[in-house]
């Protein structure tokens, strides 16, 4: 389901609608890429993301109480499958960070950039104001990439929401909602390289209630 809490989209003037949705908290668990092995993803560190390339290595620590799901969907080549792994990090550092409530998580600085990075920032420090956490289940699929001669490359992808919620982190209620449509959308990400070489998502846009996502 969406989650009800009041992460809500946007629109920049350069690019993208970024919609926000998120609900979680607890232990500590891994996200997963159903049918790949994750390679070394670059460290979450501010040291290693000012210095340090895309050799370097950091650890996805997502509470207990979520599961992510995110289809390898591999292509065969080399180049769009680094987009294609960036792209899948990008998507677990943001939940760490909407997990822990934390808008100044350095995984946000090492896999966003541009209005992407704003928004998340943004939108994560509203949820922490409200005590809003999120928890359950976070499916992606149904990936492509497609790379341009200007450097950019282009990620589209579904996510399924209807088993994630919001979750107060205080009283560790969770606000459960019915399965609807809205828990699908479709999500097209701009992912540039910095100066190190590292892939990060620039602008997003989404469309919530997307058929070919169903």
């Amino acid at each position: 389901m969406r989650a009800p809490v009041t992460f809500a989209a946007i629109t920049f003037a350069a690019a993208a609608a970024l919609l926000l949705t998120a609900c979680g908290n607890s232990d500590t668990s891994t996200g997963t890429i159903k049918g790949a092995q994750m390679g070394s993803p670059p460290s979450a560190s501010p040291s290693a993301s000012a210095g340090a390339g895309p050799a370097a290595t950091a650890h996805f620590a997502l509470p207990a109480d979520i599961k992510t799901i995110i289809d390898a969907d591999p292509t065969g080549d080399k180049n769009k499958d680094a987009v294609l792994q960036a792209q899948a990090n990008a998507q677990l550092a943001f939940l760490q960070a909407a997990a822990a409530m934390n808008p100044q998580s350095p995984a946000l600085s090492v896999y966003y950039a541009g209005s992407a990075k704003t928004f998340y920032v943004q939108e994560i420090t509203q949820a922490k104001s409200q005590g809003a956490s999120i928890t359950g289940t976070f499916r992606y699929y149904n990936r492509r990439v497609k790379s341009y001669s200007d450097g950019a490359s282009v990620v589209t992808y579904c996510e399924d929401q209807s088993k994630a919620f919001s979750k107060d982190a205080k009283t560790g209620v969770v606000h459960r909602t019915d399965p609807s449509p809205s828990d699908y959308s479709f999500y097209t990400a701009v992912l540039m390289k910095n100066e190190i070489g590292q892939w990060q998502v620039d602008t997003l846009n989404a469309q919530d209630g997307a058929n070919e996502c169903r």
